[in-house]
């Protein structure tokens, strides 16, 4: 999938990786077949990209962590292994309610 190795190359600059991760959630809304999930994508991606920005930014582990997900998200997608892609999605989906609460941590400690 594009997307993913669009983030893997962009990684260091965060608007871009920020751009590269809705590529590929739009990516995979479009290989789910599921239209309303595909024309969802795009207001959930500005809903996420501000809080995605500052984890970016903020925790270090997180592009390391993005592009692992990615990789095995599309590699699955890829083979059709349907249940390895959700399963990785939703690790992917949890790794995000982390970063957001690890980011606000470090926030709240700076102030």
């Amino acid at each position: 999938m594009r997307a993913a190795a669009r983030f893997k190359r962009e990684a260091a600059n965060t608007a871009a990786a920020v751009a590269a991760v809705a590529d590929f959630f739009t990516a995979v809304a479009a290989a789910s077949g599921n239209q309303v999930l595909a024309l969802s994508q795009a207001p959930l991606n500005l809903l996420l990209a501000p809080a995605l920005t500052h984890i970016i930014d903020r925790v270090p582990q997180a592009r390391a962590r993005i592009q692992d997900a990615q990789a095995t998200i599309a590699e699955a997608i890829k083979l059709r292994r349907s249940e390895q892609a959700r399963t990785w999605m939703e690790k992917h989906i949890r790794d995000f309610k982390r970063g957001h609460e690890l980011e606000s941590t470090m926030q709240g400690n700076e102030q």
